[in-house]
């Protein structure tokens, strides 16, 4: 089975790639794209927008479980949409609509365990967890959200973490385009059921005169927020996150310190590159 669905998702991105129909924003679980991808991308076009003097939001949505949300109903008519047709539809359809799901009760009263078991339900929404072709089924369902409002922002994706970025000289044309922004990119999420949650949803401001910027009444303001790993900062200093990494760094060192005590040199070896070196190498091009 497994053999089975690596084939498909080699056939289904060589049909995506080959017709080029999936969007150049979106950096998850695609080959020579990664976070880093995707953080570099959104930095530099930060950075470049400053150059221009312009004031600069990124706007980072909180979309709440996403992979979880997915309607098979609404994947179904987006695969078909991407040409994907007849023999192959149906095994996708088969993929994702025949599964079902139970409710397992375990009761123990004067050590006799009684065991319930619901009636199956049929699972109609989320892709499988941990299966290959799951990640890829939800950036190709989302795959359409940059054209849906590319016209005012710029969007950067990896899988379901959307960064959406405006620019502008004028502060007041700014606000406009970020408001325009959420609530378009909230009415794509109504359109396709999925949950975005405007509370968490938080905006980033760059730029000299990002203390003129307001924002919408119900989402938050923030001067760093965490995303993909690393903590910007409204001033692209990188001294939050340097502190946060000086932090993490200590604490695996003492690891490494008590490893040593007790362990041999090649045990220690690999602690030290998954605690240690990953992280002070993570974004290092950044």
């Amino acid at each position: 089975k497994k053999k089975k669905k690596k084939i498909v998702l080699i056939r289904l991105l060589n049909h995506l790639l080959t017709n080029n129909l999936l969007t150049d924003r979106q950096h998850g679980f695609l080959a020579g794209r990664s976070t880093i991808t995707a953080l570099t991308d959104l930095v530099e076009h930060i950075i470049d927008n400053i150059e221009r003097k312009n004031t600069v939001t990124s706007t980072f949505l909180d979309l709440s479980k996403a992979f979880d949300c997915l309607d098979h109903q609404l994947v179904m008519a987006k695969i078909s949409s991407l040409g994907i047709k007849e023999t192959a539809l149906l095994w996708f359809k088969s993929y994702l609509g025949e599964r079902k799901q139970v409710v397992t009760i375990q009761q123990t009263t004067n050590g006799v365990t009684k065991t319930t078991t619901s009636s199956p339900l049929a699972i109609t929404r989320g892709v499988p967890q941990g299966s290959v072709l799951g990640p890829v089924l939800f950036i190709l369902f989302t795959c359409d959200l940059p054209d849906y409002i590319n016209s005012y922002c710029y969007p950067v994706m990896y899988a379901d973490d959307t960064v959406l970025t405006t620019s502008d000289k004028s502060t007041e044309l700014l606000e406009i385009n970020t408001f325009i922004s959420i609530n378009m990119a909230h009415q794509y999420c109504i359109e396709n059921d999925l949950v975005f949650n405007k509370s968490k949803t938080q905006h980033v401001i760059f730029g000299r005169n990002k203390d003129q910027v307001t924002i919408p009444a119900d989402t938050q303001i923030s001067h760093s927020t965490k995303h993909l790993g690393l903590i910007l900062d409204d001033c692209l200093s990188w001294n939050i996150h340097i502190d946060s990494l000086c932090s993490q760094l200590c604490a695996a060192l003492f690891a490494l310190r008590r490893i040593k005590l007790i362990s041999t040199p090649e045990a220690t070896k690999v602690v030290y590159h998954a605690l240690f070196e990953s992280r002070i190498r993570y974004g290092i091009i950044l």
